[in-house]
């Protein structure tokens, strides 16, 4: 079992969700299934849904800068027109509670 606070980012790629955890570096592990069997589960442990194929720990983002997620370890996950609103919102909220 992965402990959810490790995870940085979860994608989904051809019928599996690869989960990239904070482990010596980044490792990556996969699961048969989609993302929106995992999403419901990991939102309620500060995960956004910021593109059709990923979603991202807000805990490990460091900024939100035009249709890009970076992330602490230099990481950058893409965003999509579609999710940037809420992704940026979830962001700033992020920011109020540190």
């Amino acid at each position: 079992m992965i402990p959810v606070d490790s995870i940085l980012y979860v994608e989904s790629r051809l019928h599996k969700v690869i989960f990239f955890v904070v482990e010596d570096g980044v490792k990556e592990y996969y699961k048969y299934g989609r993302m929106d069997d995992v999403e419901p589960e990991l939102r309620q442990y500060g995960f956004s849904r910021v593109h059709q194929s990923f979603l991202v720990n807000m805990r490990f983002v460091k900024s939100v800068e035009r249709y890009v997620a970076q992330l602490k370890n230099g990481t950058e996950v893409s965003i999509s027109k579609k999710y940037y609103k809420d992704t940026e919102m979830e962001y700033i909220r992020g920011q109020g509670e540190l």
